[in-house]
């Protein structure tokens, strides 16, 4: 995983992630599997000179696919998951109280891709 941050004198700041990880197995007596997990990020605060509002927020990306094949003849079943996520937090600091709001968006996706062989003997 590689990181890096970067922060303002006034308190803001601003990271950002990100990870690639491949592997594979191959054994020719029992499977061929292959596997990826990718995705990346950023985080930050925001602080804005002589306002009463901070914003954090929150943005991140994710994929996992894997294949998987039993021998060389086979068909390839292959599957993955992906999400992403968004949030933004609001702090509005008044004189004697806060108020504090905010949106979060997540979206999943989902693909599973295989091919079933219909044998018949005659």
């Amino acid at each position: 995983m590689e990181r890096s941050a970067f922060i303002n004198g006034n308190g803001s700041y601003l990271s950002l992630f990100g990870f690639n990880y491949l592997d594979r197995f191959n054994n020719p007596d029992v499977a061929d599997i292959g596997w990826k997990n990718q995705g990346g990020g950023a985080n930050f605060k925001l602080l804005l000179d002589n306002s009463d509002l901070v914003m954090n927020g929150l943005i991140g990306y994710s994929a996992y696919d894997i294949s998987f094949s039993e021998d060389e003849d086979d068909d390839r079943r292959e599957s993955s998951v992906g999400s992403f996520v968004g949030r933004f937090d609001f702090d509005y600091y008044l004189p004697k109280g806060s108020v504090k709001y905010g949106v979060e968006i997540n979206v999943i996706n989902t693909e599973f891709t295989f091919t079933e062989s219909v044998w018949h003997s005659t």
